[in-house]
């Protein structure tokens, strides 16, 4: 069995730097610090780096004090050219951790909170979620980091709405839209609105008549948590594009 070889997020390469083989990289002291301290990883052992601009490479470790790693070969890499934009209301801050790491599995490429007026939880810890995201990708084999926005008041938010998509909108009073159906296999772009606990109030469903951008789609007879939902629903979409 060949031996698992971790990967660490290069947060600081310039967009026009070229890796070449034996090339030197730096990882941050926290990531040394867990391939030594926690990886139990020594000096020639391998690791992956990557970002979007160097895509991914193999390296060694070269240097533990200065947390410095060789360039090996580089890693063929493959990330599908799709843009899913989730967009949710806030929720309990662990659920919310959940909801942030799986959706980075599933390819989202852009996170909106929303606060909507159902919303308990009206803060997110931004460093957090981006920490969050940052480990997801590193698990799950992407070069790309999703990118998470600042909180948005959902009326603010549907007003600015610029995506050249439809956005759906899980609602839990349909039983005849589902998923399956709105989604359309050609398309590049996919956006879709998650509530709260409680859903969305009766004058947030009025509002939502006045956007002819949304399309509200159900997801079952059964009541689904937010980060379910959301789940389920990034699930379903990754899923028919394959």
């Amino acid at each position: 069995m060949s031996k698992h070889i971790p990967r660490f997020f290069l947060k600081t390469v310039p967009s026009n730097t070229i890796i070449n083989k034996d090339d030197i990289l730096q990882l941050s002291p926290q990531q040394m610090h867990h391939a030594i301290n926690v990886l139990r990883l020594k000096i020639g052992d391998s690791v992956k780096v990557f970002n979007e601009n160097i895509c991914e490479w193999k390296c060694v470790i070269y240097d533990v004090k200065k947390c410095l790693v060789q360039a090996v070969s580089k890693i063929p890499t493959f990330e599908e050219n799709i843009q899913l934009i989730v967009c949710f209301s806030l929720i309990h801050p662990n659920r919310m951790s959940f909801l942030l790491e799986k959706v980075t599995e599933l390819g989202a490429t852009c996170i909106i909170p929303i606060i909507s007026q159902y919303t308990q939880q009206k803060t997110i810890n931004i460093e957090r979620a981006k920490q969050i995201l940052v480990s997801a990708s590193e698990q799950c084999n992407r070069i790309t980091i999703p990118k998470i926005y600042e909180p948005q008041k959902l009326i603010e938010f549907l007003n600015n709405y610029s995506y050249e998509c439809n956005l759906l909108v899980a609602d839990e009073t349909l039983n005849n839209t589902s998923i399956e159906q709105s989604i359309i296999s050609d398309r590049k772009q996919y956006a879709f609105l998650i509530g709260p606990e409680g859903g969305f109030s009766d004058e947030e469903r009025i509002i939502f008549r006045k956007y002819p951008f949304i399309k509200k789609i159900s997801l079952g007879k059964n009541i689904l948590r937010s980060e379910t939902a959301a789940l389920a629903l990034a699930s379903v979409i990754t899923v028919s594009l394959k």
